[in-house]
């Protein structure tokens, strides 16, 4: 669209149909962008790492929203797309390695039982991790989930 001085009118283009070039799919290629680019920084924080999974993910949604059919994919479509993959890709992997690392190193035992001291202080009674099929005094994975169904 453009705007026409002489007749104080806005012309549309070609073919009667208005000419939208920052159109939906422009704003969605470029807010996949910035979320991508969140998401690959938010990394580096390494607090508020796990953050980065579901920015990942709504920066992949937007940019596959914003490819045209038969027209190929936006540049910041393909910039949200690279950015939101390594984003979600590596916030996951920092989150499983994480959980791996607590798990392996002997520390669920002394988060469960601070963890539950904090409880006992809070409410005045203490939890029942068998209850729970968990037991915080265990010395590996399988036997800190034995009898809870998460690991056969």
């Amino acid at each position: 669209m453009y705007y026409n001085s002489e007749n104080n009118s806005i012309n549309e283009g070609e073919f009667g149909t208005p000419d939208k070039p920052y159109g939906t799919n422009s704003r969605l290629a470029a807010t996949s962008m910035i979320l991508g680019l969140i998401s690959v920084g938010i990394l580096f924080t390494f607090v508020f790492s796990s953050f980065s999974i579901p920015l990942g993910a709504i920066g992949l949604l937007l940019a596959f929203m914003s490819t045209r059919l038969g027209k190929g994919i936006p540049s910041k479509a393909k910039t949200g797309i690279l950015a939101s993959s390594i984003g979600l890709g590596m916030g996951l992997l920092l989150t499983v390695i994480s959980f791996v690392t607590v798990i392996k190193s002997g520390m669920l035992g002394n988060l469960l039982n601070t963890y539950s001291s904090m409880y006992q202080q809070m409410y005045g009674e203490e939890i029942d991790w068998s209850d729970y099929g968990i037991n915080p005094d265990a010395e590996n994975f399988k036997d800190y989930f034995g009898n809870s169904g998460i690991v056969r």
